[in-house]
């Protein structure tokens, strides 16, 4: 595993100089930065990340993370099937810094490095300590992840949006997904009956692109998945901090919900999910849905969703608990939406 994008090219100097400009920026401004101890993130999945231990001046231990978002930054197979223009060195940065807030339970913005001459963007947040949802059974804990979208979403539109770096998930960035998948599978000729369905469902993605644009927009996570979101604590207490905000963007109102939904659950589940979110949205004249018409919706969102998977790259192979039959849920997602 490399982790040689942040020790060998960020001196611990750095760090602790873009540490100390964070320090300025908070209540603790007379603290400084007495320790730094580094070593790799051995929970890092797809980037390049540290752990930072740093000590203060006052005797505080503060557990951080280094995340390497710059090009480059990514590891291993996450580097060669990302499509490339999706990426923005930029947007988790200002993401962090402008709009996410201590009050939402993500991870606390410490500060950042940021150097396009030579390419080095590195985001330094706490580091949260908890389990990724996917790995957590109970259904309380994924009502309470549906329920912060809600919650999300109604504290954004009550605020002025700064000017962020965002993906516009419009037209063309739904467009171009039957067409990459297209182009993936035929160049299998032994899935000519999985190329024949693709090339149907294809024909009829344009009705469901319309009916996503036709819904609220929000500022979106875009790929609020199960392991990208962190739940820590229990009870009351219970935390949900969503991570990896790199495919922030503007978007379809239910399409996060449909992304962490997306998986073998039984109608009273996904009733509950649902409920969870609807009830947590502050109402406007024209939203929240009714369960009924959010249910339609969030097929049309998985049939994109799914649409998106099949188009992403040719070697992309999901990790086996996220290993899915796309095609046969594009399938499935599609007649849910004729009903």
């Amino acid at each position: 595993m490399s982790t040689s994008v942040c020790l060998e090219t960020l001196s611990s100097e750095e760090l602790v100089t873009a540490l100390q400009a964070g320090l300025r920026r908070s209540p603790d401004a007379d603290l400084r930065v007495e320790r730094l101890v580094r070593r790799p993130f051995d929970a890092a999945t797809s980037s390049v990340m540290e752990a930072l231990d740093v000590r203060l001046s006052d005797g505080t231990l503060l557990e951080l993370l280094a995340k390497n978002v710059g090009p480059g930054g990514m590891l291993g197979s996450a580097a060669e099937v990302k499509p490339p223009f999706l990426h923005d060195p930029t947007r988790e940065v200002a993401i962090y810094r402008s709009l996410l807030q201590t009050e939402l339970g993500t991870a606390d913005y410490v500060g950042a490095i940021e150097d396009p001459v030579f390419g080095r963007y590195v985001l330094l947040l706490e580091r949260v300590r908890g389990s990724e949802l996917r790995d957590v059974g109970s259904l309380a804990a994924w009502s309470k992840a549906a329920r912060w979208l809600g919650k999300f979403q109604s504290w954004v539109r009550s605020r002025a949006r700064p000017a962020l770096p965002l993906l516009l998930y419009d037209r063309a960035y739904f467009a171009r997904w039957p067409v990459r998948a297209l182009a993936i599978l035929d160049g299998n000729s032994a899935d000519r009956v999985r190329l024949h369905l693709l090339r149907e469902l294809a024909r009829a993605f344009d009705r469901t692109v319309d009916v996503l644009l036709s819904m609220p927009t929000s500022i979106v996570h875009g790929d609020y998945s199960p392991s990208n979101v962190l739940v820590a604590g229990d009870g009351d207490s219970l935390r949900i901090c969503p991570v990896d905000w790199e495919v922030a963007g503007v978007g379809p109102a239910l399409y996060d919900l449909a992304a962490l939904m997306s998986g073998d659950w039984d109608l009273g589940e996904r009733e509950a999910m649902v409920t969870a979110y609807l009830d947590s949205v502050k109402p406007t004249p024209a939203w929240p849905p009714s369960i009924e018409e959010a249910t339609t919706l969030l097929d049309h969102c998985e049939f994109a969703l799914a649409m998106q998977w099949l188009g992403w790259a040719p070697s992309w192979v999901p990790p086996p608990r996220q290993n899915r039959d796309w095609l046969d849920v594009a399938r499935n997602a599609f007649e849910r939406t004729k009903q």
